[in-house]
């Protein structure tokens, strides 16, 4: 359907605006006054809330400091990044030499997460090209990597973690990986697929399954930091998770090669 004679691109994205953002708002500040509630003054959240509530007689400014005033001052927008504890990308490089590495990255799907009250669980599973090097890499090869990933990696594909833990240690043909799955049977369909792309068929004596500890893992837990009572995120939750992103790491090539990204 092409777009009406009358369009307005900027009318569409405040509408947008309105519709995606203010959602993110009223959530944030709940604990203001429900999604009905009357807008007042009176409380340093309550000001703020009405700073970042979008509304229909909005200029294009407005729109953009309402964004920014939300996403950056309030912080909003890093309330959805976990932390991340690594070593910078140039000590990488200087440190250590490598052979080309692909790392995929699955997220947990946005409703589960927000069912369970936390940020989306991500997985982490890479291979290395045992055969390759940087100066090995062609262009031809990665755009051969990316059809494969799409072929293997469907958008329907999800992954199902779970409470069982696998190792599968082939270094001969570059796999060092843990995986929390749901069941063997996704674990080895997981490696599969990873074989499909790097070449070579799985060995799977060399996959092991850790013994099922006996555990309630739903149960909450929780550890005092200075005085305060903290809620401990949740261990081996059973989940379902979307492949995000691909990555091409190579020895001496600061910025990783995007091979495969989906948002959604």
């Amino acid at each position: 359907m092409p777009l009406p004679t009358n369009f307005s691109s900027t009318e569409h994205l405040q509408d947008t605006t309105i519709k995606v953002v203010n959602h993110r708002v009223k959530s944030h500040f709940k604990d203001v006054g429900p999604e009905d509630w009357e807008p007042h003054l009176d409380t340093d959240r309550a000001r703020l809330r009405v700073a970042c509530t979008h509304t229909e007689k909005d200029t294009i400014h407005e729109t953009i400091t309402r964004l920014l005033l939300f996403n950056v001052e309030v912080g909003a927008a890093f309330n959805d990044l976990a932390h991340v504890y690594g070593m910078p990308t140039q000590d990488v490089h200087i440190s250590f030499t490598f052979r080309p590495e692909v790392l995929f990255i699955f997220q947990e799907k946005a409703e589960l997460a927000k069912k369970n009250k936390r940020v989306p669980l991500t997985f982490e599973y890479r291979f290395r090209l045992i055969n390759e090097t940087t100066s090995s890499m062609t262009q031809a090869k990665i755009n051969q990597l990316e059809t494969k990933i799409q072929q293997q990696f469907p958008k329907n594909y999800l992954f199902k973690s779970g409470r069982y833990k696998f190792s599968y240690y082939n270094k001969e043909a570059g796999y060092q990986s843990l995986i929390q799955a749901y069941s063997v049977a996704e674990a080895k369909d997981l490696i599969n697929r990873l074989h499909n792309i790097s070449g070579g068929e799985p060995d799977w004596s060399k996959l092991r399954k850790s013994e099922f500890v006996s555990k309630n893992f739903d149960q909450d837990e929780y550890v005092m930091v200075l005085g305060k009572r903290k809620k401990l995120p949740k261990k081996r939750s059973i989940t379902e998770a979307f492949l995000t992103k691909v990555e091409l790491k190579l020895h001496g090539n600061l910025k990783d090669i995007y091979l495969y990204r989906r948002f959604a």
